[in-house]
């Protein structure tokens, strides 16, 4: 990563900048709460999901995905974990060959076999587990109101899906981001489980179901603004928002594989979008803004800031008060949590 850069990345760093204007997106956006929720979530319950099925995280969550989902096809599991559709090839072969998957043939649609039911109970057992960890210190009344809240967000993200029918279909980030929203509406249904009481209910599919609707309704209108690619303007909002990131923060904010965020990267400073600097006596690298960086992330906030009123206004005050203040709770205990059996992962 830093040899693919070194002639745009000069040893002695800059001062950190200081922006014109501090927009604070990552506290104004559902989006942006919304996927800040998730990725810290899933995060602090890969060592768990790990120790209790002895599968790495690529293989943990295609079993999961196949358990919600059966029967689903390849491409189904890489637009639902956004991931490259040949690492998912691989992992199910991988998986197939372990006999904890069964399919007809390699394009067959994939199932569980009788070992894989064993590890996708097990899944399930630590989400329940991690379920009431997640909503410790939350109200009945806050848990009852939560659904109802996302429901509302989901409805609306589906409207702006709608008004951009066209652009939502045309391009393949698009595509899969359309396809993962249509597989986690299915799921939504399948894990409501609207008759169980409050605590028992799970919490993490309705924010996945409403992560993957903005995605779809975010991917076509956002590479408009920007002239970017999804990951290539999800790379800038990060950087922009924070004024400046090391390569390792940008990667843990993200919750990608650091391949992919390098090679966003590497692509940003070749179009001149961000600065690259040696810091740490070249152990470390530091991503700054560049002038033409800086101008796509404002045009990307004022359309973000748009959509985000044309979400919560299905929301009273009140309402997206108490919705924020129940993310925040959530966040808390999901980045509370660490490896280790019974309450972790999820």
């Amino acid at each position: 990563m830093r040899q693919s850069m070194n002639r745009s990345m000069p040893d002695a760093s800059p001062p950190l900048p200081v922006r014109a204007r501090d927009q604070g997106l990552r506290q104004r956006l559902v989006a942006w709460r919304v996927m800040a929720l998730v990725n810290v979530t899933q995060k602090s319950g890969m060592p768990a999901y790990r120790q209790a099925t002895g599968l790495s995280d690529v293989e943990w969550q295609i079993v999961r995905q196949v358990g919600v989902h059966a029967p689903v096809v390849l491409t189904q599991i890489a637009a639902l974990l956004s991931r490259d559709k040949g690492q998912i090839s691989r992992t199910v072969g991988r998986l197939v060959a372990q006999g904890l998957l069964v399919r007809a043939g390699r394009r067959a649609p994939l199932a569980l076999s009788s070992r894989g039911r064993e590890v996708y109970a097990r899944i399930v057992r630590l989400a329940h587990a991690r379920n009431r960890a997640l909503t410790r210190g939350l109200t009945s009344g806050e848990l009852r109101a939560l659904p109802a809240m996302l429901a509302r967000l989901q409805m609306q993200a589906r409207r702006l899906i709608d008004a951009g029918a066209d652009r939502a279909r045309g391009t393949l980030a698009s595509r899969r981001a359309l396809l993962a929203a249509q597989l986690t509406d299915r799921e939504e249904l399948r894990a409501t489980q609207r008759d169980l009481p409050p605590r028992e209910r799970l919490i993490l599919p309705d924010f996945i179901n409403l992560l993957n609707l903005l995605r779809t309704s975010a991917t076509a209108v956002f590479g408009q603004t920007t002239g970017l690619s999804e990951f290539e303007w999800q790379t800038i909002a990060q950087i922009g928002e924070y004024g400046a990131l090391t390569l390792i923060e940008l990667v843990s904010n993200m919750n990608r594989d650091k391949s992919q965020v390098g090679r966003a990267v590497k692509a940003l400073v070749a179009q001149g979008h961000l600065s690259a600097y040696k810091i740490g006596g070249g152990r470390h690298v530091r991503l700054v803004m560049a002038q033409s960086g800086q101008r796509i992330y404002e045009r990307a906030a004022r359309v973000a800031l748009k959509r985000n009123a044309q979400l919560l206004s299905g929301l009273s005050r009140a309402q997206q008060q108490a919705l924020f203040a129940t993310l925040e709770r959530i966040a808390a205990n999901a980045a509370g949590l660490s490896s280790g059996p019974g309450t972790r992962g999820a």
